[in-house]
């Protein structure tokens, strides 16, 4: 299951998130609390691709960096996400959120952008 969101507000502008949860059958997880993360300042072309899970208690778990072009902004997004909460799901969820700013187009996974 897939979701995608084009962020509008000055702070995420050019902003595309995608939230997916591969394999998942049913419902996805909703996110019931928390913002996506802000804009890098002065970024026009960045990404990060970041694994989460989220646990039968709604709270996200084992959130880390598997991919950016800015480790500072990868920390940033993984300290946001640790905060969000998500509608419980019956039983723990893993998921991975890609994040792009601008034209920044996000390398397969296991392939450095770098």
């Amino acid at each position: 299951m897939e979701e995608t969101f084009r962020q509008i507000s000055s702070s995420h502008r050019d902003q595309i998130a995608r939230l997916n949860f591969p394999g998942l059958q049913g419902s996805r997880p909703a996110l019931i609390k928390g913002i996506m993360p802000e804009n890098p300042k002065g970024s026009t072309n960045d990404y990060a691709r970041i694994a989460l899970s989220v646990n039968p208690d709604g709270k996200p778990d084992g959130v880390k960096v598997l991919q950016t072009s800015n480790d500072k902004w990868g920390e940033d997004v993984v300290r946001e996400i640790n905060g969000w909460r998500f509608q419980a799901p019956a039983q723990r969820v893993d998921g991975v959120l890609e994040l792009t700013i601008g034209n920044a187009r996000i390398p397969p996974a296991g392939i450095s952008g770098r």
